[in-house]
């Protein structure tokens, strides 16, 4: 399968190796071990050196790649749904299909308390109206990620998520 591909596209020949194998044992026993060897001694190939990083991570596998753009709102405080909305458009306007908000705010004055992770009413509410906010600003054909960092429980995450369904 590699004889005459170059070792430098480590995850696209490890990709073409594992899918060529999957009727053949390649998500457990041997065929993982010896792929994981192959991969291995593909990543110690004498022609890395001097090489571009995305070379040196493994090869190019696409032409392009989708990014989505950060809006760095979380270093204001508490940036207002208008803010979100302005935000949006701005990052549609630099041509990219994908926006990102951080919701966790920790000095949110409706929050019931610095160590506790399930989102006051009052949260909720700050929260969906921002987002909302931003997808009423940029349409239904771009994609508006959030993060909470981990600061909240499932329970919030998901009345987030049931609250602001598109």
């Amino acid at each position: 399968m590699l004889e005459g591909k170059s070792p430098l596209h480590v995850h696209r020949l490890y990709e073409e190796m594992r899918r060529a194998g999957v009727f053949g044992g390649a998500q457990s026993g041997m065929y993982v071990a010896a792929l994981s060897a192959i991969e291995t001694a593909l990543w110690i190939s004498p022609e890395r050196p001097r090489l571009p990083v995305y070379q040196l991570l493994g090869g190019k596998f696409r032409d392009r790649i989708r990014l989505y753009c950060d809006t760095a709102l979380y270093q204001r405080q508490l940036p207002t749904p208008e803010d979100f909305a302005r935000a949006a458009r701005e990052v549609v306007g630099m041509g990219f299909t994908a926006v990102k908000f951080d919701l966790d705010q920790a000095n949110d004055p409706k929050k019931y308390d610095a160590f506790n992770w399930t989102a006051s009413p009052g949260e909720l509410r700050r929260m969906v109206d921002q987002i909302t906010a931003a997808r009423e600003a940029v349409g239904p054909d771009v994609d508006v990620c959030v993060d909470m960092h981990g600061r909240y429980d499932a329970i919030t995450g998901e009345q987030v998520r049931s609250a602001w369904s598109p």
